[in-house]
């Protein structure tokens, strides 16, 4: 039986193990940026790291992914048996930078023959570090690829999408295939910051082949811990809380996606809300190969 699109849950971790995260990553904002040999080295500052499960975390935010995978709450959430989980961040100061766009999760390489692979994540997830910014949108669409090259979406419209709003302690999980984007803020967080965990979770043979291991100028803060192999027993432990409880959304069932077209190609949340589940009738329109309802005309009637 497939997964649910999206789960989401509330005060996850102790508020310590928040804030040893929050601040390692503010720390990492503040340092200056990296250069081009960085980044292709691995150890600059847009790229994805990666945390093998069972290692001994090496920073906070490993820290809080290794609590993370054995959370007694997500139990249900499909984490069982991943192999590791790539990570990196987001901030985003609302009113200068634009909402994060629409896309999936993938990771694209070039084989030895010259064609692409392509490796989707089993769940992606957002950890949210406060309540500014606008909502993660979520679409129970996943793309068909031709190559490396997205074709279309299937299924064509989506029949369920899911709308969460930022909140201190917060964490979304979903399908790792799925079509989904930051919807833009409102006006009130003008000027404030939306800092984000991003979490893909990826199961044994299947890893992403871009994630680099936090290079050692990284590996500090809480989590961290001196000598020994990495398969040693953990000495210090993200903390999960005892108070974390799972956010029931609000179902809304409407008319048609197109009712809700004009918002979502702008950006903006078509419903209020604090986790919203939009449920549409699936389309019976004849769509053109290719069609993607983000960008192309809508086909005639």
């Amino acid at each position: 039986m497939q997964p649910p699109l999206a789960e989401v849950f509330d005060a996850v971790l102790a508020d310590e193990t928040v804030e040893a995260a929050e601040t390692f990553l503010r720390g990492l904002l503040d340092a200056p940026t990296s250069s081009e040999e960085e980044e292709l080295e691995g150890s600059g500052f847009t790229c994805t790291r990666w945390y093998e499960l069972g290692c001994r975390p090496r920073n906070a935010v490993e820290a809080v992914i290794q609590a993370l995978s054995k959370h007694p709450a997500l139990g249900s959430c499909g984490l069982e048996g991943m192999a590791g989980a790539e990570w990196w961040w987001q901030e985003q100061l609302v009113g200068t930078d634009l909402p994060k766009e629409y896309h999936t999760d993938v990771d694209i390489t070039r084989g030895d023959t010259g064609t692409f692979l392509r490796r989707l994540p089993v769940v992606s997830s957002v950890f949210y570090f406060g309540e500014v910014g606008g909502p993660t949108a979520v679409f129970d669409q996943a793309p068909v690829f031709d190559d490396a090259r997205a074709t279309c979406m299937e299924p064509v419209l989506p029949t369920q999408a899911v709308l969460v709003r930022p909140r201190r302690n917060r964490y979304l999980l979903f399908r790792g295939e799925c079509f989904h984007a930051v919807m833009g803020a409102p006006e009130k967080d003008a000027g404030q910051t939306r800092l984000t965990l991003l979490v893909n979770w990826w199961q044994p043979g299947a890893l992403p082949g871009v994630a680099c291991r936090c290079p050692p100028e990284q590996a500090s803060g809480s989590g961290a811990a001196e000598g020994g192999d990495d398969k040693d027993k953990v000495r210090h432990d993200g903390v999960a809380s005892t108070a974390t409880r799972r956010v029931a959304a609000e179902r809304r069932d409407c008319a048609d996606f197109a009712e809700h077209l004009a918002d979502w190609r702008l950006q903006i949340a078509p419903a209020a809300g604090d986790v919203v589940w939009l449920h549409y009738p699936p389309s019976e329109a004849a769509f053109p190969f290719g069609f993607h309802w983000v960008t192309d005309d809508w086909p005639a009637q």
